[in-house]
């Protein structure tokens, strides 16, 4: 009950730091003291979340997971969803009442999180434009939609395509944010073509029994750094990987089916390719830098993932300057409280926008 308990606390002064939860959130903003009391969190890159195509299936039968692998094998089909899916309107519900800006990502490596003089590697090779443009283009969306249709009838897809989508209950606005997207995407392709089921997940390890068993079409998956440089946000999509089984070795994770096309075998190929040469680059961080942007940027240009969003950002109550704490991307130095002063009064939005401001001029952003 921490998340209605601890905001009484905070305003009784018992608590110096308190969340405020999106189910009430609404009321503290309307209220002229409490408002005053109220303010966003620093966004913290150190995880990123994407939606993941599964290549391995292994979702219930009822679903037809083989009319799936069929789709998910085409490119185009792919692509008609990294581009058709509104990540605005997600974000919106995942953390309502939060500008979606606030969150939304479009590469899988956040913002920020690695740069070499003075370039951040966002903005490196085939990234750049990926980084600055948002996926979502619904005449795009169409237009590969209709080269898709056309090649899936042609290898005996039944329509609609099942689509299930697992979130865990357990965060409140998850369930909210994939009707949403239920809504959206159906309304955009059309329910006589895709059907996307979401799926209360009822069991006792989410991810185990979810993500790391296939058991999906597509979700909601994310990852956190590691250690400071690109390659971290190459790891989960490892040749033995149990996010979106964009792989060949499989096995340890018991879903091998051998489900993937020779084309998507041949993407496989070249993308582990990109990433083996780009780990050999140890003496140039330019070259580095650019190696690994070339195999993400491959990631995002055959639709592998669809970037979403990263941490941070929610509401909060709080007499404590985070700005005067220690921070970074990845680890647990935004967790420290050494070097922060607690203020006889709460942060409130215009404060935390003009130490925001100075922060980012400080990093040179």
């Amino acid at each position: 009950e921490a998340s209605t308990l601890a905001p009484e606390l905070f305003l009784r002064g018992e608590v110096d730091g308190a969340g405020i939860s999106s189910a009430l959130i609404n009321d503290w903003l309307a209220d002229p003291e409490k408002s005053q009391m109220v303010t966003t969190s620093r966004v913290i890159g150190d995880y990123s979340y994407f939606f993941g195509f599964n290549f391995e299936p292994k979702f219930d039968e009822i679903y037809n997971p083989g009319n799936w692998i069929k789709a998910v094998n085409n490119e185009n089909f792919r692509k008609a969803f990294f581009h058709g899916i509104d990540r605005e309107k997600y974000v919106a519900a995942r953390f309502p009442g939060d500008a979606p800006s606030m969150h939304i990502i479009n590469t899988v490596t956040p913002k920020g999180f690695a740069t070499y003089d003075g370039k951040d590697y966002v903005n490196y090779g085939g990234l750049a434009k990926f980084a600055t443009t948002d996926s979502f283009n619904e005449t795009e969306a169409l237009a590969y939609w209709d080269t898709a249709k056309a090649e899936l009838e042609a290898v005996g897809i039944e329509w609609p395509i099942q689509i299930p989508i697992n979130y865990n209950p357990n965060y409140s606005d998850w369930g909210n944010a994939c009707v949403v997207l239920e809504q959206q995407l159906e309304d955009l392709f059309g329910e006589e073509y895709i059907d996307v089921i979401v799926v209360t997940f009822a069991g006792n390890s989410f991810l185990n029994e979810t993500r790391r068993n296939g058991n999906y079409a597509i979700q909601e998956l994310n990852w956190g750094a590691d250690f400071m440089d690109p390659e971290t946000w190459a790891d989960p999509f490892a040749r033995k990987n149990s996010y979106n089984f964009f792989c060949h070795e499989t096995e340890s994770y018991r879903v091998n089916q051998n489900t993937k096309t020779a084309e998507t075998n041949d993407l496989i190929d070249q993308y582990y390719a990109l990433v083996d040469y780009a780990r050999t680059c140890t003496k140039d961080m330019d070259e580095r830098f650019e190696a690994f942007a070339a195999a993400e940027s491959f990631y995002l240009e055959h639709a592998i993932v669809v970037p979403t969003f990263i941490s941070g950002g929610s509401y909060m109550a709080t007499k404590l300057n985070g700005f005067e704490g220690q921070y970074a991307m990845m680890g647990q130095s935004s967790s420290r409280y050494k070097g922060q002063h607690v203020y006889k009064t709460a942060m409130s939005q215009d404060m935390f926008d003009e130490q925001y401001e100075a922060w980012l001029e400080a990093l040179g952003q």
